[in-house]
Parts: C-alpha cells; structure tokens; sequence
C-alpha cells in the first residue's frame, strides 16, 4: 500500500522536486578573505585531530571545543549560525576567512576536496573534487531496516539524478529529504552516509521495509554508478561486488 501511495504522488505531483543545488556553495560572510585549501568535514569532536594547518574546517557548527582546531586551519565554513554565532565570532578573533549558514556544506563537500574559500563574495567554488582509491571492498555502516540483496549502484548528488534511478537499484546518497520520496518506491536498498536516528532515512526505510544502512560517511564517494554490489543491512556491510578499474572520481 506505502509503494502504491508514493507512486501516485510521483504520478500526480504531490511532492515536487525542487531545483538542482548550485554548483557553488554560498553563505554569509562572517570574516572577510580568500583561501584555496584542502577540506576536512567536522562531524564530531573526536575528528578535530585530522584538520591540519591551512585546511578547510566544513561543519554543521562550531563550539568552544574547536577553538584549538581553528588556530590551525585556514578557513571555516558551516551549515548554520548567524552573525553572532561562535564561528563568527573567533573567526573574526583570529582573522580567519569564514563563510557561515551555507544549509549544505558539509553534505555537498568531501574530505580533501580542495576549494576556493572567497569570503569577499560569500560563495566557495570547488578547484578538485576527492579521488578514492577503487582498491576499497567494503564499506561499514549501522543497519536501519535489515534485509541482505544484491543489485546495481546508483549515486543521488541531489534531485537531477532522480531520472537515473531505476526499478531494483540500490541507491547511495548523503541524505535523503522528502523529495527522495520521488523514487524510492523502486529501490530494492538504501544506503545513506549520514548518521541520524531522526533522518528521513530512518522514517522512509521502515514505512517501505526497504534495507537500509546509514552512517557510511563515503559511500557515494567509494561506490560508482552501475557497479553491483550487496547491501547486508542486517549486519551493516556494503561489499563491492565488481572490482573497479582505475580509480574513481567524483563527479
């Protein structure tokens, strides 16, 4: 009944697919500068140890717990806060370009992406996107709906790849939002690279008793399109099925 109600939906658009997301990322100018420098995503506090000196700090936000990693990097974008949030305020302490309340940052950037951080015009513009190595076989994550199938790979960056999504694929994201409910009555698995218990994903994966995993980090990152994998949501595994040649890059 679930699948039959999401089809009529996509049928008779009932949810909308919004735009595709612009290429660049903008946010609010909380200290002014221009850097190029290589990306370390900041999900929690235990993380703080890979920013080096001159990196990109990308987080949702920051806490007094960062102050010693933003000595260190170069620049600091992230998803929320106004203009007295704390990544504002010691940005402009220590003269540190930072763009702030960006909605996205950390889902559309990966670790060592390098990118232009210009906060004199608000936006970071990506130079060089992450290559993975291909030699990866297996991906870990925590299982949400359990179920073990095996099937084609398909990546989501955002709602233009929507098309590609085809009856019995596996789909890979970093995130779903109500938009995904466009297509995932065809799916046969889900995996999601975000880490919440409150997710869309959580919710989708049990009203459709879909397999899913989710806190993979780099699944859409490590996994390309068309390849055949199998999706162990029961023990929280992905394994690549199809050895890749070469090396994999982000599209």
């Amino acid at each position: 009944m679930a699948r039959k109600i999401l089809k009529a939906m996509e049928q008779y658009r009932i949810v909308q697919p919004q735009k595709a997301r612009a290429k660049l990322i903008q946010g609010t100018i909380a200290c002014r500068g221009k850097i190029v420098g290589r990306v370390k995503i900041i999900h929690k506090i235990s993380e703080l140890g890979k920013i080096e000196k001159g990196d990109i700090l990308v987080t949702k936000m920051t806490t007094p717990d960062f102050v010693v990693a933003m000595s260190r990097c170069g620049g600091i974008v992230t998803d929320e806060g106004g203009v007295t949030c704390h990544a504002a305020i010691v940005s402009r302490e220590m003269n540190v370009p930072c763009l702030i309340a960006t909605g996205h940052a950390t889902s559309t950037l990966k670790d060592n992406d390098i990118v232009e951080l210009d906060a004199h015009s608000g936006v970071v513009r990506m130079i060089e996107t992450t290559i993975t190595d291909a030699k990866v076989k297996q991906i870990h994550g925590k299982g949400i709906y359990a179920g073990k199938i095996t099937g084609r790979a398909v990546v989501v960056r955002d709602v233009s790849d929507f098309p590609k999504v085809q009856k019995g694929d596996i789909l890979i994201t970093s995130q779903t939002t109500p938009d995904y409910l466009s297509c995932l009555y065809r799916i046969n698995g889900l995996i999601v690279d975000e880490d919440s218990i409150t997710s869309h994903a959580v919710l989708y994966a049990k009203a459709l008793k879909i397999p899913t995993i989710m806190g993979t980090r780099n699944a859409r990152d490590i996994i390309m399109d068309g390849e055949k994998i199998e999706l162990d949501a029961t023990n929280g595994v992905v394994t690549r099925k199809i050895a890749s040649q070469g090396l994999a890059l982000r599209s």
